[in-house]
């Protein structure tokens, strides 16, 4: 097994170089085509997130959980993994060109839409939704814990405090704007992008993996809750869970993150139905068409 790298690079997107850990697996051809998953941190974190999981990681690849994976944590600061409104730091730009262009060029990395993941924790979470709803022509399998999310398809008053106080004032000035762009705001807002792009996010099958603790102190339950809502009404298939007095963060943190790569793992890894399952389907079918009120 291949330890973490460490990069540093210079990206036209950010008037700094960009840092990342990364894992990657080269096969005896010297030419790679394995699943790419972004691993995204969370606030107040950077991309020491991959090193203190690359055991769980490695395990999962060992048992054949999940396959063997492209994995990639970028230190993100506190960005949100946006692009600034003001033009200064492209964050999303970094992740959708510059990462990708780096792997292409340096590993001969290729990149196909059914198995480009990301992984992301509480901003890493949000950041993970924001990108598959955008750009769903590039990721197929997305899974958040905890997302930094708001409970609300537009920037607006009945947004309670306790639903944005997490965010903190400056990081939304920086990146949204002062006074704050609320146009801007929606047009970033994963809950609104799902919306906007329902059609395009089922057309290219993407699959998506959400959960939050009930107990989660930055009551991010009720964004997750919203989503949740939101994606049923679009018919907009998904994993989802609510744990039962679980926060924010906790002991529970570790088995949280081995369910989201488990679910990437299955999707990945996906078999064609049982023969149980062709012939139970088929018998549902008989009943409904046979059903009358």
């Amino acid at each position: 097994m291949e330890k973490i790298k460490y990069a540093k690079i210079n990206v036209k997107s950010l008037p700094f170089p960009l840092e990342f850990n990364f894992y990657i697996h080269r096969n005896s051809n010297n030419k790679l085509h394995f699943p790419f998953l972004y691993f995204l941190h969370g606030g107040n974190d950077n991309h020491s997130f991959l090193e203190r999981n690359f055991t769980l990681i490695t395990k999962l690849m060992d048992n054949g959980t999940i396959p063997q994976m492209v994995i990639v944590c970028p230190n993100a600061q506190r960005s949100q993994y946006m692009n600034y409104k003001n033009g200064k730091e492209l964050w999303e730009t970094a992740l959708i060109r510059d990462v990708p262009n780096f792997f292409k060029s340096e590993y001969n990395v290729t990149f196909h839409q059914n198995d480009t993941c990301v992984f992301g924790i509480s901003m890493g979470g949000l950041g993970a939704l924001r990108m598959v709803f955008k750009y769903p022509q590039k990721f197929g399998i997305a899974a958040a814990i905890a997302p930094g999310i708001v409970p609300s398809l537009t920037y607006n008053l009945s947004i309670h405090k306790s639903n944005l106080f997490f965010i903190g004032r400056k990081d939304v000035e920086s990146i949204f704007g002062s006074p704050m762009d609320k146009e801007y705001w929606k047009q970033n807002n994963p809950v609104f992008l799902a919306v906007k792009n329902h059609k395009r996010i089922i057309k290219n099958n993407v699959k998506i993996y959400v959960e939050c603790g009930d107990c989660d102190s930055f009551h991010l339950n009720e964004g997750t809750a919203f989503l949740h809502s939101e994606l049923n009404k679009l018919r907009l298939k998904h994993e989802y869970h609510m744990l039962h007095n679980i926060d924010h963060v906790g002991p529970f943190q570790k088995q949280r993150i081995k369910n989201g790569l488990e679910f990437i793992g299955r999707m990945l890894m996906h078999k064609k139905p049982s023969q149980e399952e062709i012939n139970f389907k088929k018998y549902a079918e008989k009943l409904f068409k046979h059903f009358e009120l």
